[in-house]
């Protein structure tokens, strides 16, 4: 859902008419929401499963370190993005949307290579090292912070989200 919804992003920005509040508004709503998500991901990671791998594992200490340091570089990008969202999300700006549309354009390539590397070489790992009911902790912790509203549109995010993507372009 990341890889998609944030590769589409600045495209959904982009066409936003210049000045168009209504719309801007619910293509912010969308992005908040996304980010919302990716940061509870990480701050689930940095919580519950890097401890348990680097306890369990400390021969891919580089791998754990790597993945931590991404989490903090990708936060920088988040925060770029969610300063130009806020700049954007009330006005419609064409030059606050480009600034935005860029902030994401941004974002995606190291999002995009952390999640590589989170599927290919730390979920092998966690099948290893990770009970069921650990694994089970990092979801329910997820979907607990979640409103019930979000926690539906996550299950249902694919959708969700075309109707997002395609609401008045």
């Amino acid at each position: 859902m990341f890889r998609r919804e944030l590769r589409l992003a600045p495209d959904m920005v982009r066409a936003v008419p210049d000045g168009d509040t209504t719309r801007s508004g619910v293509v912010s709503k969308h992005l908040t929401d996304l980010l919302d998500l990716l940061h509870h991901h990480h701050e689930g990671e940095d919580q519950l499963l890097w401890p348990k791998l680097r306890e369990r594992a400390a021969e891919f200490t580089d791998l754990f370190d790597s993945m931590d340091a991404d989490h903090g570089s990708i936060g920088s990008s988040i925060d770029a993005v969610q300063s130009a969202l806020r700049d954007w999300a009330g006005t419609a700006d064409r030059a606050h949307g480009d600034r935005l549309a860029d902030a994401l354009d941004a974002l995606l390539p190291p999002l995009v290579d952390h999640l590589d590397r989170e599927e290919e070489r730390i979920l092998p790992l966690v099948d290893q090292l990770l009970t069921p009911e650990e694994w089970g902790e990092l979801g329910a912790r997820g979907f607990g912070l979640l409103p019930p509203q979000k926690a539906y549109t996550t299950i249902g995010a694919p959708a969700y989200l075309d109707y997002v993507g395609t609401v008045r372009r």
